[in-house]
């Protein structure tokens, strides 16, 4: 007897995109597998890991603008920390950044923030900065 989700399930991915990079080929053809033979636990284990592994992945977000723009302010607001505290990115009303510098979310360890120097400035030139930022 069928689940009324298991159809749906099993058209969602009939219709997932191939090269999405979010699950693995390997990952996918293994959860279609367990659809087709009916093994719907073993189907939702294989989801269940997929989503924990993607929930443990790393996100790093690069903040980036013009000089004086406030990409530093941001990242502290962002963190939840004020600019006197330790551990904030500095700020200032000139070029303030010059190095990429990371920082990591303080409730989510997993995610950390870059803060990248003003592009358009004499020293980041625009041509050259997304190779020097790398």
């Amino acid at each position: 007897r069928g689940h009324p989700w298991a159809s749906s399930l099993d058209t969602f991915f009939k219709n997932f995109k191939k090269d999405n990079k979010i699950l693995s080929e390997e990952t996918i053809t293994l959860i279609e597998s367990h659809l087709e033979n009916k093994k719907l636990q073993g189907a939702a284990a294989v989801i269940n890991d997929a989503l924990r592994d993607i929930e443990n992945a790393r996100l790093n977000i690069a903040v980036t603008g013009e000089t004086g723009a406030g990409k530093s302010s941001f990242i502290n607001a962002l963190r939840g920390v004020g600019p006197e505290e330790e551990g904030a990115a500095p700020t200032g009303v000139v070029e303030t950044t010059r190095k990429r510098t990371p920082y990591e979310h303080p409730k989510f360890p997993s995610v950390t923030i870059w803060d990248l120097p003003g592009i358009g400035s004499t020293t980041f030139q625009p041509q050259n900065y997304l190779t020097e930022m790398r």
